[in-house]
């Protein structure tokens, strides 16, 4: 799916651009939550 970000009816590079940065930055997100709750199992592991 194709999202025109800056409204010109078409899909051109700044709005795959901006996808991709979107994409990344969900990524991102994804992977400090992971990481924070694989520490917090390790500080607190379950009895």
């Amino acid at each position: 799916m194709f999202i025109d970000w800056n409204g010109n009816g078409e899909f051109d590079p700044s709005d795959l651009a901006l996808s991709l940065a979107i994409l990344d930055d969900e990524r991102r997100r994804e992977e400090k939550l992971r990481r924070e709750q694989e520490e917090e199992e390790t500080d607190n592991p379950a009895r």
